[in-house]
């Protein structure tokens, strides 16, 4: 009851009631899902630029240069297959955990009818790791949060 009665003084007072709408407001604004804050990645910028220079050989002439696929990829080709999807966070890549990509690294898409080789014994691990960094790292923090939700819980 007491907390009631201060916040009813402090609303009546004109200087005071400027003082608590502004401290509302801040707190409100700092409790929003989106504040700003950059979510923490599992890889770091040495990975990123690993990745950058082993993806652009392997990868990026079906995926781009920048994991951002051509124009088109959606539709399939005369002989049904469908070109390399995007993996810069705005195609399904981000639906996947870590095993998923990394397996689809190994042993390509060629098993579930796709044309993307495998990369197992031309890849170490620690190459295959940085070029999901590299590629991850386009994903807005939006995305990778939502990914990382998913799929880095503790």
């Amino acid at each position: 009851m007491r907390i009631v009665r201060f916040t009813i003084k402090l609303l009546l007072h004109p200087h005071r009631r400027n003082f608590f709408l502004l401290l509302l407001l801040l707190t409100v604004a700092g409790c929003s899902p989106d504040s700003g804050q950059v979510t923490q990645r599992w890889y770091s910028q040495h990975q990123v630029d690993d990745g950058a220079e082993i993806f652009q050989p392997y990868c990026a002439s079906c995926h781009g240069e920048k994991a951002q696929s051509k124009a088109g990829w959606k539709k399939a080709d005369e002989q049904g297959h469908y070109p390399a999807p995007p993996l810069n966070g705005t195609a399904h890549a981000w639906h996947h955990d870590l095993s998923v990509l990394r397996r689809t690294i190994d042993i390509g898409g060629l098993p579930l009818g796709g044309t993307m080789p495998g990369f197992k014994g031309k890849l170490s691990d620690v190459e295959r790791d940085s070029v999901i960094a590299y590629f991850q790292s386009f994903w807005s923090d939006d995305i990778y949060g939502k990914w990382a939700e998913r799929f880095l819980k503790e």
